[in-house]
């Protein structure tokens, strides 16, 4: 029985035809795995379109009293959104201990408790960042009294200056600081 000859055309037609139905397949893979997490892509639609958040847009504050354990005070850093326009925040802010207009130790340091996530602030919000300040007495042997906190919210290049009393290191820091979380923080509750 002889075969029936068969052209380049239709070699060429059966060829794209069987790519045609591979990226069809893979087309409909792709959207069913993007389908599959709607609030991750809403996340990130949402994220993409809010502005970070400048730090003149922002009011920084500290929330007092502090709260103490094991030889460290933990304080809430607020980052109040006093601007007109919406913006967001995400990360951990960069702290320095200031002492008569200069830095005192290295930069704060991450307390990696809670993971990063993208807050956004409307107009009159606030979220804010646990803030420990370590007992300089416990980490060097010479501490120096720092007048201020120069702290830069997550994600800009402007500090904020905070007024704030503390003892601190010359050559290790003696602040710790965890990622920016949703709300005004409450002193001795919030985490």
């Amino acid at each position: 029985m002889k075969r029936p000859a068969i052209g380049r055309a239709a070699i060429a037609l059966a060829g794209a035809t069987l790519l045609s139905a591979t990226l069809l397949s893979a087309t409909a893979l792709s959207a069913t795995a993007l389908s599959a997490s709607p609030a991750a892509a809403q996340h990130q639609a949402a994220r993409l379109a809010v502005p970070a958040c400048a730090t003149r847009q922002l009011t920084v504050w500290l929330g007092v009293p502090g709260s103490g354990a094991a030889g460290t005070i933990f304080y809430e850093l607020q980052f109040s959104n006093t601007s007109h326009a919406t913006c967001s925040l995400e990360g951990y802010p960069r702290i320095w201990a200031f002492r008569n207009g200069h830095r005192v130790g290295p930069v704060s340091i991450h307390d990696t408790m809670f993971t990063p996530t993208a807050l956004t602030l409307r107009p009159g919000a606030t979220v804010h960042a646990v803030l420990g300040i370590v007992e300089a007495g416990n980490v060097c042997g010479s501490p120096v009294t720092a007048d201020a906190l120069q702290v830069y919210p997550p994600g800009t290049k402007r500090a904020a200056l905070v007024g704030f009393s503390f003892e601190a290191c010359p050559s290790q820091s003696v602040l710790h600081v965890r990622v920016v979380r949703r709300g005004v923080g409450i002193p001795g509750f919030s985490q």
